[in-house]
């Protein structure tokens, strides 16, 4: 079998004082975003994790509006209950 690896170098994110509020949320976020990509048996819901993930790097870069990451956390709990199912 044949095999594409994906590496990235990490990205590191100073994050305002008046932010951190949101850093541990964040945190949180990608850390069952990974849980999901790096267990989950469908390619398809390991690439959607992968996804969110670099949506919420997008946010902590100031790419994404605040609202958005509602909408960031539900699309991991989606996932997340889809696996259980």
């Amino acid at each position: 079998m044949k095999a594409i690896r994906l590496t990235f170098k990490p990205l590191i994110f100073e994050v305002p004082s008046e932010r951190e509020h949101l850093y541990k949320r964040i945190k949180a976020l990608l850390e069952r975003a990974e849980q999901i990509a790096n267990t989950h048996e469908n390619v398809k819901y390991r690439l959607k994790a992968m996804e969110v993930a670099a949506r919420l790097a997008q946010f902590l870069a100031g790419v994404l509006k605040d609202v958005q990451l509602d909408e960031l956390e539900q699309e991991i709990s989606k996932l997340e209950s889809e696996e259980e199912a």
